[in-house]
């Protein structure tokens, strides 16, 4: 079963840009909701981006970073190199 990916974004935002460029260099379908501060306010987003998998909210930088590479099979290459030892 295909994952269902919303992106919730803002056209001035680096790290959504980041996220969007990993995903679509990947071939990572994603649905995005661009720009609708409001409709992500009534969802309890106060940061961009943030992505719905499945319904699930990731509602933090971090965590979104964290699922596309998990997603990418890099996690543990990234947990390595972050100072965690």
């Amino acid at each position: 079963m295909e994952e269902k990916l919303i992106l919730y974004s803002s056209s001035e935002c680096l790290r959504c840009k980041i996220v969007k460029n990993m995903m679509d260099i990947h071939g990572i379908k994603y649905e995005e909701i661009l720009d609708k501060k409001q409709l992500m306010l009534d969802k309890g987003l106060n940061e961009v981006p943030a992505m719905e998998v499945n319904g699930k909210m990731l509602g933090t930088y971090r965590e979104v970073l964290m699922w596309v590479y998990e997603k990418l099979g890099i996690l543990d290459e990234y947990s390595e190199g972050n100072g965690n030892d």
